[in-house]
């Protein structure tokens, strides 16, 4: 009885192993090189291609403080009209929008 049990552990830990390596690791591996493409580097720039050209233009941005929206931030969420969720650091950027929306109509 007691070899049997073992054998099961022994059986279902190499199942979870076998899965962990030829799924889930290769699924994590994707993710993690996702996330450092978007978010490692400098990422304190913008871009366009130039429709007339095919050329690509790029600048830096200007530094900002990050606590609130700039105007042009604000008039782009306007236009943008995304769903939006209530977060603390955002609460007084979304009154802004919200109010404009509501000037709007």
């Amino acid at each position: 009885c007691m070899n049997n049990t073992i054998l099961k552990f022994v059986f279902v830990a190499a199942l979870i192993a076998f899965c962990y390596a030829q799924g889930v690791q290769d699924i994590y591996s994707r993710m993690k090189q996702a996330r450092d493409i978007l978010c490692s580097g400098d990422l304190n720039f913008v871009f366009a291609v130039n429709p007339a050209t095919g050329m690509v233009e790029a600048t830096k941005t200007a530094p900002g403080d990050g606590s609130k929206l700039s105007s042009v931030g604000l008039a782009v969420l306007e236009l943008a009209h995304p769903k939006l969720q209530n977060l603390d650091s955002w609460a007084d950027d979304l009154t802004d929008v919200n109010m404009s929306r509501r000037a709007q109509l």
